[in-house]
């Protein structure tokens, strides 16, 4: 379906003081309805990126100590010279990506 329509229909789908929340990232822009509906209505719209930053921390350590396989969840490793063509990658869906991890 889409992130703008997807998030339109999260939106519409709201009642009064209602929260939606997008999650992920994306460098598409938005569409989340009138701006008369947040004032009117008082509707909500939050971003989250679905982590913490010390989150982060505890995959390495787990990923160190051989106790998470993430293996089928990575669809490529790049050095950091291709670093522009693995974002472009994840943006165009090329090869269909999971997640691209960069070797330094």
């Amino acid at each position: 379906m889409g992130i703008k329509p997807t998030l339109r229909a999260a939106v519409e789908s709201l009642d009064v003081n209602g929260k939606a929340v997008s999650l992920g990232l994306s460098a598409q822009d938005i569409d989340a309805g009138p701006f008369m509906d947040f004032n009117l209505q008082r509707k909500k719209v939050f971003g989250h990126l679905g982590y913490n930053g010390q989150d982060i921390a505890v995959l390495a350590e787990m990923l160190s100590y051989h106790r998470l396989d993430l293996s089928e969840s990575i669809s490529e490793v790049v050095p950091l010279t291709e670093v522009a063509r693995g974002i472009e990658d994840l943006e165009k869906h090329r090869n269909n990506p999971i997640r691209i991890l960069v070797k330094p």
